[in-house]
């Protein structure tokens, strides 16, 4: 009967170590703030999507790491987006995006693509 416990007892401490494979248990304390920040804006179930709908994206501006929500729309005329914000909820408004923004990445949803 021991030996069956230690067995069961085993069994349980290795599957609670167990890594998660949950994109949201991945996010930095950061990303989750921001989640829950630009959350009414991040309309996208998915990334690549099919239809119009908005990301919450990160990358570098001027060296710097800031968040940002972005579109997705093929046939829609839109501009960069023009404000993001750092970690510590300051906003920042962004000069010439195409130029000056770099390291782009997909935070939430994250791309299934790659």
């Amino acid at each position: 009967m021991k030996n069956l416990m230690t067995v069961l007892l085993l069994v349980a401490v290795f599957a609670s170590c167990s890594k998660s494979n949950r994109v949201e248990d991945n996010y930095t304390d950061c990303d989750a703030n921001m989640v829950e920040k630009f959350k009414k804006e991040i309309t996208c179930s998915e990334l690549p999507a099919s239809g119009p709908c908005g990301y919450l994206a990160k990358g570098k501006y001027k060296g710097k790491l800031i968040y940002f929500i972005g579109i997705v729309c093929a046939n829609c005329n839109t501009m960069p987006p023009q404000e993001g914000y750092n970690c510590e909820d300051e906003k920042i408004v962004i000069e010439d995006f195409n130029k000056n923004v770099t390291d782009i990445i997909a935070v939430k949803p994250k791309r299934t693509d790659k």
